[in-house]
């Protein structure tokens, strides 16, 4: 989760103060709010609800489960992919892709 909290901040910040940014008082809270708006902007309000309730698992381990997911499947860098064919393929081609991409995050979480 480290890397959340890295991205959290500029480039510039990031290269000039990463001793200090990982050393930040509010760490843990900014990791928190950035991986849960990523959940939540990605798979819904109720994706980690869901999980739950199929696996039992509790909810710091969906999100560990997510994250590592999203990052076995690259997902960042489908979405940017999908993102970047906005007016060149029809928007329901790309809602379709997106559905699939969070199938797939959904899938590899559980």
């Amino acid at each position: 989760m480290a890397e959340a909290l890295l991205h959290y901040f500029p480039v510039p910040l990031r290269e000039r103060f990463a001793d200090q940014i990982t050393a930040h008082r509010l760490h843990r809270e900014i990791v928190a709010t950035v991986v849960t708006n990523d959940v939540v902007n990605r798979l819904g309000i109720t994706f980690v609800h869901e999980v739950k309730e199929k696996s039992g698992m509790p909810s710091a381990d969906v999100v560990r489960a997510y994250t590592i997911s999203r990052e076995v499947f690259a997902i960042r860098e489908l979405f940017r992919q999908i993102a970047a064919l906005d007016n060149q393929v029809p928007a329901a081609v790309q809602t379709a892709m997106l559905t699939e991409c969070g199938r797939l995050i959904e899938r590899g979480t559980v």
